[in-house]
């Protein structure tokens, strides 16, 4: 009998320690379960905090290469114009050495084209000149030969009209 009563004592200590280690286990998984809450929302507050970080420093950057970006094609811009520039006012050089080449050229031309015409105008003119003498001389003579048979016809009517009478 002894025996059951420690056994019994035994059991209601077993059981006393079960409900104890339940409890134990009970309030350890509460602690836990409270525990992970808290990790979760604190790893989601770390989450949202990198989150917001990371966006910060892309938008930090992306609006710092913009800027350099933007000074970058401000630069290029303005080599290109200088650029620019220095081509339009050499060809516009250019263009007026040709415009100064051609105009010389064309008044050179023009030079020569009045000597010539000049030089044809005197052989036209020489040339009709001495079509004129030509002429002249053959209607000289020609009047000259009219003014002999008128003279002869003359003449001969003189002479006609001497015998006659």
């Amino acid at each position: 009998m002894v025996l059951e009563e420690q056994l019994k004592k035994l059991k209601e200590s077993f059981s006393k320690e079960n409900s104890s280690v339940a409890e134990l286990q009970e309030q350890h998984n509460r602690q836990l379960s409270e525990q992970t809450k808290s990790s979760q929302t604190l790893l989601k507050q770390i989450h949202s905090s990198f989150q917001q970080q990371m966006i910060d420093t892309l938008e930090g950057e992306r609006k710092l290469f913009q800027a350099q970006l933007k000074t970058s094609l401000a630069e290029q811009q303005e080599v290109h114009q200088q650029q620019l520039v220095k081509q339009a006012k050499a060809l516009k050089d250019s263009l007026e050495v040709e415009a100064a080449n051609a105009t010389s050229s064309i008044e050179n031309n023009l030079k020569i084209l009045q000597v010539e015409m000049k030089q044809l105008i005197a052989k036209e003119v020489e040339n009709s000149t001495r079509q004129s003498n030509a002429l002249m001389s053959t209607a000289m003579e020609k009047h000259a030969i009219v003014r002999v048979y008128l003279y002869s016809m003359c003449n001969t009517t003189h002479n006609t009209t001497i015998i006659m009478k």
